[in-house]
């Protein structure tokens, strides 16, 4: 198998990352199943070709008559295309942090360190930028995440505009 950086290291730091969160509910894209012969292959449930790699459902409440305890939920769709940054420079060891992603040997979060071979800075495909141009009129928002930083503050973006609209982030209910 190819190295991806996008799925061996980002995705999963970033999975650790947002799972904590107690708002939000991630779907990771795109929908796959494993075939008798124990191969991955793409789902008749595809979400559509350039469709982001991370689907974030974050959870929201409103009051709907202030004062009298009515209130509404519903779930903003915060939508993560997964790009590799540019490769920093790995030292002879070749590793980097799992959590903060930067070369172990400048890392001070004192995570396990993933040895990794060296890749190329990612970009946004023509078909992917479509796509997410017409998620994004249909009222999802889509960004760019490149570190767990990177999505960390996509998060807290979301969530800044949730409450501009009068919205408040909640807990999923069942989560403890």
């Amino acid at each position: 198998m190819t190295f991806s950086y996008e799925n061996q290291v980002l995705r999963p730091a970033i999975l650790l990352l947002l799972g904590a969160e107690p708002d939000v509910i991630v779907h990771v894209a795109p929908v796959e199943h494993l075939t008798a012969a124990g191969a991955r292959k793409r789902s008749a449930a595809e979400l559509g070709k350039g469709c982001p790699d991370l689907l974030l459902s974050v959870r929201w409440r409103a009051q709907t008559v202030p004062g009298v305890g009515a209130q509404v939920h519903g779930a903003q769709w915060v939508c993560f295309e997964l790009k590799a940054p540019p490769c920093p420079d790995l030292g002879d060891e070749g590793t980097i942090c799992t959590r903060c992603l930067r070369s172990s040997r400048l890392c001070g979060c004192g995570a396990r360190a993933q040895k990794v071979p060296r890749w190329s800075a990612g970009s946004v495909r023509r078909e992917q930028r479509e796509t997410h141009e017409a998620w994004e009129r249909g009222g999802r928002w889509v960004t760019v995440v490149r570190t767990p930083a990177d999505a960390r503050l996509a998060l807290h973006e979301a969530r800044r505009r949730l409450r501009a609209a009068g919205l408040e982030p909640v807990a999923v209910e069942g989560r403890s």
